[in-house]
């Protein structure tokens, strides 16, 4: 169970001991036991290891903090780095829908979606949308994972719909099949370790997907996929 999870995670070589360690234990066996009786689960494990090493790995900062007339602080994402300022007509505050509109200095102004400020064509290339954040998430970590499986009808559209449920950015994707063989790569914006653990385990949970996995900077060069075997029961296409 360990060793799957923590080669699931991209961290296959950490040393037991150390894990054991981390959590309290004496020795790798009372760690194992612990897992075995479900006193500690793999996915605990994998979550904080992954928060140890998450400041480690490629980042890209989302979010913007922008002040408001009072002095009060917020963390507004996608503005793609322009000056930030709210406006002063609807005064925008979390969880308020918000647009920005692009100004001809190339700064953005923060409205409410229904603000009388705002020109009356929603889809103009000077309308951006917009969110809220927060402190904690106004960096993302850069992570490419690879999901294999055996290929199937409807496979790749259930996969992004998953990213889409968990309202993540992704950079690119890419798959290959052949075979009666799925290999998918994609290349996705996380806000938190719990978050890629959890995308991780929806990956795995999808019918006929055999191996879900963050992998290595050399495996994004090589682009070769993992081979794997399983004998989790699948659908076979005709």
């Amino acid at each position: 169970l360990l060793s799957f999870e923590l080669s699931m995670v991209g961290l296959s070589t950490y040393p037991h001991q150390w894990i054991a360690d981390l959590f309290g234990y004496d020795n790798p066996d009372e760690l194992y036991y612990a897992l075995g009786r479900a006193e500690i689960l793999p996915t605990n494990v994998a979550t904080k290891l992954l928060a140890v090493e998450w400041d480690r790995g490629l980042h890209r900062s989302v979010g913007t903090v922008v002040e408001s007339s009072g002095g009060e602080k917020f963390v507004v994402t996608h503005t793609g780095n322009r000056e930030v300022r709210l406006c002063q007509t609807c005064g925008p505050r979390p969880p308020a829908a918000i647009v920005g509109y692009i100004r001809k200095d190339g700064g953005v102004t923060v409205h409410r979606e229904n603000c009388h400020n705002l020109p009356p064509d929603p889809i103009s290339d000077r309308t951006i949308k917009l969110g809220w954040g927060s402190e904690a998430n106004r960096a993302v970590r850069l992570i490419r994972i690879q999901i294999d499986g055996y290929d199937r009808a409807g496979l790749m559209f259930e996969v992004l719909q998953l990213i889409q449920d968990e309202r993540l950015n992704m950079s690119s994707v890419e798959a290959h099949t052949g075979e009666n063989q799925a290999h998918i790569w994609l290349d996705l914006e996380v806000t938190s370790p719990r978050q890629l653990v959890r995308i991780l385990h929806r990956a795995l949970a999808l019918v006929n997907v055999y191996l879900v996995h963050c992998i290595t900077d050399e495996a994004v060069t090589r682009k070769q996929p993992v081979v794997a075997h399983s004998t989790r029961p699948y659908y076979k296409p005709e």
